[in-house]
């Protein structure tokens, strides 16, 4: 039988003991002699108390770090679909104004005899629809983050979309006095993406 207990020590302190011993019966079963031996198990006894404690200790801070952890997450989740619904919603209010603004921009292009009028009006037309497409990959972003949107594989003059992106900014550059220059040189521009 072994069995761990606390005793007093000569000096009055509690000490963790661990006795190991049997009992023997006689013929009408009551115990006729008990033997057995005493041995000091204090400091492991307080080691193994203390470990338990501590793994207590990590344990519970674990579960609160995981709580937190799922707190956020769920801020976090929440966050971004207000944010989607944001970007969407936005994206729709700047749509309508803008195939205004792009109809109008054309139709004074179409109208005009002025020449360097006209260049100016190719340029807020190129740049209005520069805008128009980000909007529409804001849209598709957002349908993308539903899992709404599927991707397409669609052929582009990648020179071209540099040169336009150059054209929308080249009142800019002229106005602070800075010129710009895009030569492409190799093989054909065409690339398929989305």
């Amino acid at each position: 039988m072994l069995l761990q207990l606390r005793l007093r020590d000569a000096d009055g302190d509690w000490r963790w003991v661990l006795w190991r011993g049997r009992c023997w019966l006689d013929a009408d079963g009551r115990t006729e002699v008990i033997a057995g031996s005493l041995g000091d198990v204090h400091d492991e006894k307080l080691s193994r108390l203390a470990m338990e404690r501590l793994v207590a200790e990590r344990t519970a801070g674990l579960a609160q770090a995981l709580d937190a952890a799922e707190r956020g997450q769920a801020a976090a989740r929440h966050a971004e679909q207000a944010q989607a619904r944001f970007l969407a919603h936005m994206s729709h209010e700047l749509r309508t104004p803008l195939a205004g603004l792009l109809g109008l921009v054309d139709l004074a292009r179409r109208t005009t005899q002025d020449a360097p009028l006209k260049r100016y009006l190719e340029v807020a037309m190129q740049s209005g629809q520069a805008l128009q497409r980000t909007i529409d990959q804001v849209l598709d972003l957002t349908r993308l983050n539903d899992g709404d949107w599927p991707l397409k594989d669609e052929a582009f003059d990648i020179a071209e979309q540099c040169a336009e992106a150059l054209r929308g900014v080249m009142p800019l550059v002229r106005d602070k006095g800075l010129s710009v220059r895009f030569d492409w040189v190799g093989e054909p521009t065409w690339v398929v993406g989305d």
